[in-house]
């Protein structure tokens, strides 16, 4: 909430996708394993029906690890 918060007073949305995503990663020193979606790394996935930040942006599948975790029904 705080990153669409963020967009909508005018941080870039890649800003604002990178705060909660590889920053965080790298402020816990494990960058190189997580915190983006690059080949060798574990990677979640999040997808939603609208983009991310917007304020009705609904969830509908998370994979974890390569496994779903949750779907909508």
């Amino acid at each position: 909430m705080m990153a669409a918060l963020a967009v909508g007073h005018g941080l870039d949305e890649a800003t604002a996708i990178r705060s909660i995503t590889l920053t965080p990663a790298e402020i816990l020193g494990v960058a190189k394993e997580t915190g983006s979606l690059e080949r060798g790394k574990l990677g979640d996935l999040l997808v939603t029906d609208k983009p991310l930040l917007t304020s009705d942006a609904k969830v509908l599948h998370v994979l974890s690890a390569g496994t779903t975790v949750w779907e909508a029904k």
